[in-house]
């Protein structure tokens, strides 16, 4: 799930809560990630008057936002885990200290960890996938070894708010000092599949609309960071062979580039702007299946009405813009 934006309204909040609760109905899912824009950090900055219809700002407007981001996959007792997005830490909380907050109250289910203090970002840690080991991911978490040893790997990763170090314009990026501790902790880790989230697309999910097949739909430019910091690359060299992102509200396409999937969630949250007109609020699902490569996992959409929607291809890759293009299947 993806661009909740919690914290604008109750109404829009009691709306984000609903569709939570029905996609984890629909889906079942083994494991939850919320991928980032968990808030609308910016109704509550310093300072700032209570938003109309918002919940009052000042200390624990973050910790009350939390209880509604988490009351879903606490009930339905699924594993989950969060990396953070640009506007997250725009209210009273820092980045480490929104992570700390999660750390500290997310119960036997959750998954998150802070993530080493020598490099950018907070939201930066892997899930290790053990099959046959309920719930998902926890041996990894926690350090332990199951007996056959990881079949996947999570990366969480931290792609900040705004501007890429040393640029002082556009949006945040997974820097350099987090690639490299990605780099030398995957070294120490056997080589297993692996794939990736973090919140700001990277500069490829240009390159793989203009330039290969694609699914889904695209109704907007892509925010990406303005300089490339080197996780594709770095992906492709370590084998996490699939990318997904949000942050872009009406966007939702999956393509495959030099054999690394680059994927859109769909806007989840009733918060923020978007989805276009026309579209349902979704969560993109990916099916793990041992030693399958994360660039060929099946995945689909689950639609806030409980159907599950497969992409179809553009019709014509020469349009910028393209009508949402899905088949809807009922189950």
């Amino acid at each position: 799930m993806t661009d909740l934006h919690y914290g604008e309204s109750e109404a829009q909040d009691a709306r984000s809560g609903a569709f939570q609760r029905a996609v984890l109905a629909s889906e079942q899912p083994d494991l939850v990630i919320f991928s980032g824009d968990l808030v609308s950090g910016w109704v509550c900055r310093r300072g700032q008057a209570d938003p109309p219809g918002g919940a009052a700002c000042g200390p624990g407007w973050w910790a009350a936002r939390w209880e509604q981001l988490t009351a879903a996959v606490r009930e339905a007792a699924v594993p989950w885990a969060i990396t953070l997005g640009n506007h997250d830490a725009e209210a009273e909380l820092t980045r480490c200290e929104i992570i700390d907050l999660a750390v500290r109250s997310q119960g036997a289910f959750g998954l998150t960890r802070q993530g080493p203090a020598s490099v950018a970002g907070a939201s930066n840690f892997w899930l290790d996938v053990h099959p046959y080991s309920p719930p998902l991911g926890r041996a990894g978490a926690a350090g332990g070894d199951a007996a056959d040893g990881p079949a996947a790997r999570i990366w969480l990763l931290d792609s900040g708010d705004r501007y890429c170090p040393p640029l002082m314009y556009g949006w945040g990026c997974v820097e350099e000092d987090t690639l490299a501790w990605v780099n030398a902790t995957a070294a120490s880790m056997p080589t297993v599949p692996s794939l990736a989230f973090v919140h700001i697309p990277i500069p490829q999910f240009r390159d793989v609309w203009s330039d290969e097949p694609t699914v889904g739909s695209k109704e907007e430019d892509v925010a990406c960071s303005v300089r490339d910091t080197g996780l594709f690359a770095l992906a492709r060299a370590l084998g996490i062979t699939a990318i997904y992102s949000g942050h872009d509200h009406s966007n939702d396409y999956s393509g495959v580039l030099h054999g690394v999937r680059l994927a859109y969630g769909r806007k989840s949250g009733y918060g923020g702007y978007g989805p276009p007109q026309g579209w349902q609020r979704g969560a993109r699902v990916v099916q793990l299946r041992p030693g399958e490569d994360t660039s060929q996992s099946e995945t689909w959409i689950r639609m806030e009405d409980g159907s599950k929607v497969y992409q179809a291809k553009r019709s014509d890759r020469s349009l910028r813009r393209t009508q949402p293009q899905h088949v809807a299947v009922r189950s």
